[in-house]
């Protein structure tokens, strides 16, 4: 949950920051924590543990005062606390758990079966830390029993290849040239703005319609090259309707 600093909770978002004055400055970060407060900074400065545990039943005392303002929140994090840590911004003083509270949701705690899934979880043993899943379930997982639909990428940098900087984009370009002619290419930047260093050899869209097109165009197996703004989840594009993907992380300079 978060004191927003505005309206009339701002007086007690200044009351809650100022309870961790002194211990900021115990540990030499009071000018920063000045700062903040001053709106002259955007850092998030996260309150010590220990001075978070020897005021927290205070903290919870101010807040309880307009828990009304939080009728989801507050009965989830009133008696949690001492599991929680706190976070001060310039914006709001926020309050969050460490772990996820999830003896408080029945629908999950009471469930006698439960699926995790993931394709990116590096150490299974955040699951148990978590979730509180079954150790041997989790040493024990479901798993196909062959590679097949397992797919293969390259993954080019541009910038840590041995290319003339000033060559990059010509690169690039050529390369969505070749494969285009084959089988589908999408482009991904990150505004509207972007799309137009593209236009030599992508489709841009001049309507957001023009999305859904191109999108289907790619999965009918099109063989072209389409360019897209802030599109970067969601999109399923399998086999040949998409076999190069060019992400232009930040603007170009040629």
């Amino acid at each position: 949950m978060s004191v927003k600093r505005e309206g009339e909770n701002e007086t007690l978002y200044f009351e809650l920051c100022n309870l961790f004055r002194e211990d900021f400055d115990e540990i030499n970060r009071i000018g920063t924590f000045d700062d903040i407060l001053a709106n002259k900074d955007t850092m998030i400065l996260e309150i010590p543990y220990w001075s978070w545990k020897h005021k927290l039943s205070e903290v919870r005392a101010r807040i309880s005062s307009i828990s009304s303002d939080y009728p989801f929140i507050w009965p989830l994090l009133r008696d949690e606390f001492e599991y929680c840590h706190a976070l001060i911004g310039s914006r709001s003083f926020s309050i969050t758990p460490l772990y996820p509270l999830l003896d408080k949701f029945s629908s999950f705690d009471r469930c006698p079966r439960r699926v995790y899934m993931s394709a990116t979880l590096a150490n299974d043993s955040s699951i148990i830390r978590t979730f509180d899943a079954d150790a041997l379930s989790v040493s024990n997982p479901i798993a196909p029993k062959s590679l097949a639909g397992v797919g293969e990428r390259m993954i080019l940098a541009p910038a840590l290849m041995k290319l003339d900087h000033n060559q990059i984009l010509d690169f690039t370009k050529y390369m969505i040239r070749e494969i285009s002619e084959r089988a589908g290419v999408l482009i991904l930047v990150p505004s509207n703005r972007a799309l137009n260093k593209w236009s030599d050899v992508a489709e841009i869209p001049s309507r957001s319609e023009d999305v859904d097109r191109f999108i289907q165009e790619l999965t009918a197996t099109s063989r072209r090259a389409y360019a897209l703004s802030n599109r970067y989840d969601g999109l399923d594009l399998p086999r040949d309707s998409c076999r190069l993907v060019t992400i232009q992380p930040c603007p170009l300079n040629h």
